[in-house]
């Protein structure tokens, strides 16, 4: 009789897609990465509560990232909360 294997994957979370998607972002930033690692769920709960509250999040600040030596590419950043947030949204939208 054959065995079966009992892999029980851990389902993917917006955590997981954060952490594996940094490194690959325009401006991949630890303070980010640490912040999402250890303190998703507050960060998650602020973010709700500035949508119920306010009905929106900080502005996006415009960076500017080199494109080559002598060119600049602008383009906006987002703050940690509001970009994990989407990060969320965006599993949440698979998942279900």
């Amino acid at each position: 009789m054959a065995k079966t294997l009992n892999l029980k994957q851990k389902p993917y979370t917006a955590v997981d897609f954060f952490l594996e998607d940094v490194p690959r972002t325009l401006f991949p930033l630890m303070t980010n990465k640490i912040l999402v690692e250890y303190g998703h769920e507050e960060i998650l709960g602020y973010a709700e509560k500035q949508i119920t509250e306010d009905g929106r999040f900080l502005p996006q600040r415009r960076v500017f990232a080199n494109k080559d030596p002598l060119h600049l590419r602008r383009t906006v950043k987002l703050d940690p909360v509001s970009e994990f947030y989407f990060y969320q949204r965006l599993t949440e939208k698979e998942i279900g």
